[in-house]
């Protein structure tokens, strides 16, 4: 999608929109520009029922955010993924073997 913002025409923004019935959440992550500042585990902003919104370098989803069972949900850790936006972050573990090749 491309970006409204004044000079940042041409700017591609990577967007989610939520339609599940258990909703989705998102939150800063700790590779995040707002990370530090936002502690170490912040709370998960519920996202609203079929609105997009913009997800910036570093923040995280969790898929889904309720449960209807909630003792045989998964744990936060599986629902939970990080979003990188740009080039290959450097230091995260298990990417030295990335070589940036497509596989089918």
């Amino acid at each position: 999608r491309p970006s409204v913002e004044p000079g940042q025409a041409g700017k591609q923004l990577l967007c989610i929109r939520d339609s599940s019935k258990n909703g989705t959440g998102v939150r800063p992550g700790p590779y995040s520009l707002v990370g530090e500042a936002a502690g170490p585990n912040p709370a998960w902003e519920p996202l609203k029922r079929d609105t997009f919104r913009v997800m910036e370098h570093g923040w995280q989803l969790m898929v889904p955010l309720r449960s209807r069972k909630e003792s045989l949900q998964l744990p936060e850790a599986w629902r939970t993924l990080t979003i990188f936006v740009g080039r290959k972050p450097a230091g995260l573990p298990g990417t030295e073997e990335v070589d940036g090749e497509a596989w089918e």
